[in-house]
């Protein structure tokens, strides 16, 4: 009887051994699974950042171009304003910050861009409450919708385009607000837009999907 007793207890001490490895096993295996997932996110929410600034660094420098033809004295506050630019994209690789660091940079940005267009062709305001600027927000969240309003709302708007940026917190839900003076413009079902990849607003929406599932 000692001796079934015994077995008994070694074959019961064995078998909850193998679950036991078994479940560390499952677990080790779903958390690898979990961190090859969060890497594969993290490598695909950097490349997203990654294809939003050479477009913008490579108009900016041949503006800078065009301003040392026909108006020197603007290219040193031009390059400053993209040097700061720039800064902020470098420091701010993180994926998410205070509005606050965004909307300074888009200030930079907006000095840029006016530029680019010529004397008095868009004007530019930012109204953003204290609350709003200290609000933790997707980096890179207002800069494509700036983008996108300027280059199509310059096409439909009457001279000058009117551009306003606006930031509040209502019941504890960050709103921003981009607008201008241009015009929707309505495509035929089917049809593909004119000089357009799609790019901006498509990242946009693919980053706050990783982010927010």
């Amino acid at each position: 009887m000692a001796v079934f007793l015994g077995n008994l207890r070694y074959v019961a001490w064995t078998a909850l051994y193998f679950l036991i490895r078994h479940e560390i096993e499952s677990r080790g295996t779903e958390l690898r699974l979990v961190r090859a997932e969060a890497a594969s996110r993290e490598a695909e929410l950097l490349q997203l950042r990654a294809q939003m600034n050479p477009h913008f660094l490579f108009n900016a420098l041949s503006n800078i171009v065009g301003q040392a033809e026909r108006d020197p004295a603007a290219v040193i506050e031009t390059t400053h304003a993209v040097s700061d630019y720039l800064r902020y994209s470098l420091q701010h690789s993180r994926h998410h910050a205070p509005l606050g660091a965004e909307i300074d940079a888009m200030r930079n940005y907006l000095q840029v861009e006016s530029t680019m267009h010529g004397p008095n062709r868009v004007l530019w305001q930012i109204e953003a409450t204290e609350e709003a600027l200290q609000a933790v927000a997707p980096t890179a969240l207002v800069q494509p919708l700036i983008e996108n309003a300027i280059k199509y709302g310059i096409r439909t708007s009457p001279v000058p385009l009117q551009l306003k940026v606006s930031a509040t917190v209502r019941d504890g839900r960050l709103r921003i607000v981009v607008e201008n003076t241009g015009k929707w413009i309505e495509r035929a079902p089917g049809e593909e837009p004119r000089d357009s990849t799609g790019i901006g607003l498509a990242n946009l929406r693919r980053r706050l999907e990783l982010l927010y599932d």
